[in-house]
């Protein structure tokens, strides 16, 4: 019974754990064994922890999770359209987890961790998964599955990788408030991602990808501090010229002659 509350649970993450417990003890009427009733307190527990606010480990695991059955939806459909419909839901999922771990989770692993090769290896594969979702969301139909295999097979690897390697350190080295932190914030920023267009994320990512970053570029604001004018321009001169103060003085000469001429006259 606690098996189908948690599936019941996870589909339906709003509904109160107590309240379908309790009903559930009521339709069992007290019938469960010792046994049983250990077995059904423990994946009660299990309940509680899944469809809580999770961890930021937590949410990549159910993420991961999401997606590994989208994939599996993908293949099981035989309707193209149908396909391509599920695919869309997957690449807003992938695209908006990406955001969240190069953003958020990697560098808080960074900080707490260090530059590993492990965390090294987990930026680079996320560009060869963003140049592997291109391919598929560029696919026809004759290649179309052949590229979401591919894609398939290289998420499934990182994914693994995470779980297996990534997680397990950053769990015993973050504290639980912390993870829980981080977790909420993740979860922000993937409802904002997963609400854009996924292409437009993806034609970004592989800018800054080809242009050899693994890490997520910061779009720059419009910066404030504009380059200042240059102060070495050639500053007007202060040595212009003075008006010449030695201006020719009216001639004497004439002056003495004009002089003479009226004497001469008188």
């Amino acid at each position: 019974m606690a098996l189908h509350l948690l599936c019941d649970r996870l589909v339906n993450p709003k509904t109160k754990t107590k309240r379908r417990t309790q009903s559930a003890n009521q339709e069992r009427g007290g019938s469960l064994g010792t046994v049983g009733r250990v077995v059904d307190r423990a994946l009660t527990a299990v309940i509680d922890v899944l469809t809580d606010e999770p961890s930021a480990t937590t949410l990549l695991v159910k993420q991961h999770q999401l997606v590994k059955a989208l994939f599996k939806q993908i293949e099981g459909t035989p309707a193209h359209a149908d396909k391509l419909e599920l695919f869309e839901e997957l690449a807003q999922n992938l695209v908006a987890h990406d955001a969240i771990e190069r953003e958020i989770f990697y560098p808080a692993c960074e900080k707490a961790l260090g530059m590993s090769d492990l965390l090294g290896e987990a930026l680079v594969e996320h560009g060869v998964i963003e140049f592997c979702l291109y391919e598929a969301d560029q696919a026809t139909k004759d290649d179309f599955a052949v590229k979401c295999r591919v894609l398939g097979e290289m998420v499934l690897h990182h994914a693994k990788e995470e779980e297996n390697e990534l997680l397990p350190r950053v769990q015993k080295t973050l504290a639980k408030a912390q993870l829980e932190r981080l977790g909420k914030q993740m979860q922000e920023r993937f409802e904002r991602a997963k609400a854009e267009d996924f292409r437009a994320q993806v034609y970004d990512n592989l800018k800054q990808v080809l242009a050899g970053a693994t890490k997520p570029s910061k779009r720059a604001p419009k910066s404030s501090k504009r380059a200042p004018k240059s102060s070495k321009r050639a500053p007007k001169s202060s040595k212009r010229a003075p008006k010449s103060s030695k201006r020719a003085p009216k001639s004497s000469k004439k002056s003495s002659k004009r002089r003479r001429a009226a004497r001469r006259v008188a």
